[in-house]
C-alpha cells in the first residue's frame, strides 16, 4: 500500500464532518466515481482531498476498487431485504417505538408473587384485562419481536460472511443473493 493510500485508509471515518478538510473544488468532486481515486494528505494538521497521483493508481488498485463496488452493491441488497424482512413482520407500531419501556416493565414485574410495575397494572386497566393478562400479552409481543430480530440476525451474518467469501463477480453473488432470499422467506425454521 502506498503513502497516500495508507493517509486515505487512516482517515476513514475520522473528521467526518468536513472539518480540517480542505480542497477547493470539493463539491464539485464526485466521491462515488469509481473511476477516481482520492487520497487525503495532511500539511499543518489539515487533511487536504487530492486526486491520486496516477503512478500510484496500479491495475491491482483499480481491479480492488471494482471488487469493493460490486461487493458494497450486494451487501446493501442483502441488508434492505432483511430489514424489509423485519418490517414485514408482525412488529406493531406501539410495540417497536416503546419496545424499550414496554421491555424495562417487564423486568421490574414478578408475576409468581402477583407483582407487577404501575406501568403494566395502567396497560391492563386501559386494555380491560387482569394484570397477568397484560403482562403476559406484553411479554409474548416482546418475545416474538426478540425471536424475529435475531433470526433475522443470525440470517444476515450467515449471507454477509458468504458474500464476503465468494468471488466478487455479480454472477457469484447474485447467486449468494439468491440463496439468502429463500432461507429469508421461504425457509423459516422458528
Amino acid at each position: 500500500m502506498s503513502m497516500g493510500e495508507t493517509q486515505y485508509a487512516n482517515t476513514i471515518g475520522h473528521q467526518s464532518n468536513g472539518k480540517n478538510r480542505k480542497n477547493k473544488n470539493f463539491k464539485e468532486d464526485d466521491f462515488n466515481n469509481f473511476d477516481m481515486f482520492y487520497t487525503v494528505n495532511f500539511r499543518n494538521k489539515i487533511g487536504y482531498i487530492e486526486p491520486l497521483s496516477t503512478d500510484v493508481v496500479t491495475s491491482e488498485l483499480r481491479t480492488m476498487k471494482k471488487e469493493i463496488k460490486i461487493r458494497i452493491e450486494y451487501h446493501s441488497i442483502l441488508i434492505n431485504k432483511v430489514k424489509g424482512l423485519i418490517n414485514l413482520s408482525a412488529e406493531h407500531f406501539g410495540l417497536i417505538d416503546f419496545g424499550d419501556t414496554i421491555v424495562y416493565e417487564i423486568q421490574k414485574c414478578n408475576p409468581e408473587d402477583n407483582y407487577y410495575s404501575d406501568a403494566i397494572k395502567n396497560y391492563a386497566l386501559g386494555s380491560e384485562t387482569s394484570n397477568q393478562a397484560a403482562y403476559d400479552e406484553l411479554k409474548a409481543h416482546i418475545d416474538n419481536i426478540s425471536h424475529q430480530r435475531m433470526r433475522s440476525m443470525g440470517l444476515y451474518i450467515k449471507y454477509r460472511n458468504m458474500l464476503n467469501q465468494s468471488p466478487a463477480s455479480p454472477k457469484e453473488q447474485q447467486k449468494v443473493i439468491d440463496t439468502a432470499l429463500d432461507a429469508l422467506f421461504f425457509n423459516s425454521q422458528c
